[in-house]
């Protein structure tokens, strides 16, 4: 029978075990880390075209509509945009909670942008990663 499984220790044959069949459902899972602007310097251009350019992604690039797969964002911002983008990234991630996905803020130092910004995703930066 393909539901009994005798296991063979050291000792000789143990009691036989039944094998439980399980059905696993999996979905596709899908990290975008994104590496937002860091200083508000408004004379240096850009730093205008790293705002345009998360405003974009924001407006354009999650996408929460879909249950077929999960999206996890990650925006990692300069503490200087931090208190700017909160409340549009909570209304981002309020509306993707019920397909699976999350939509995450976080701070990030001023050195090594895009990889600093990894490495907070990956190493414990950011909660439930």
């Amino acid at each position: 029978r393909d539901d009994i499984q005798v296991h063979h220790g050291p000792r000789g044959p143990s009691q036989p075990l039944r094998r439980t069949r399980q059905t696993i459902e999996t979905r596709a899972s899908i990290l975008v880390v994104y590496s937002g602007p860091t200083k508000n310097r408004k004379s240096n251009k850009l730093d205008e075209l790293y705002r345009k350019n998360l405003d974009h992604f924001l407006r354009h690039g999650i996408e929460c509509s879909s249950s077929s797969s999960y999206q996890d964002t990650v925006i990692a911002v300069g503490q200087e945009y931090y208190d700017e983008y909160a409340p549009r990234i909570s209304a981002l991630d309020a509306s993707c909670r019920p397909h699976g996905g999350r939509v995450m803020l976080v701070s990030r130092r001023a050195s090594c942008y895009d990889m600093e910004a990894v490495r907070l995703a990956f190493y414990g930066g950011v909660p439930g990663i």
